[in-house]
């Protein structure tokens, strides 16, 4: 509630590290202020095409923000 500005989270579905990360943020998502992109098939650290896709939500999240 106290995040003011647009906020992208960005998580890989198979992180080993947090595996429960979608539903730990749910509550604070609100698809407009707090979006979440999970990127399928990446874990804690994106490597190649992970990466591409982590890229591509954010240039996505930062065009529709402004």
């Amino acid at each position: 509630p106290r995040i003011t500005i647009p906020t992208l989270i960005i998580a890989g579905n198979e992180d080993e590290r947090q595996p429960y990360v979608e539903e730990l943020l749910t509550p604070y998502i609100d698809g407009q202020r707090v979006q979440l992109s999970v990127i399928e098939g990446a874990g804690h650290f994106f490597r190649d095409l992970n990466m591409d896709e982590a890229v591509e939500a954010s240039v996505e999240f930062i065009t529709e923000s402004n």
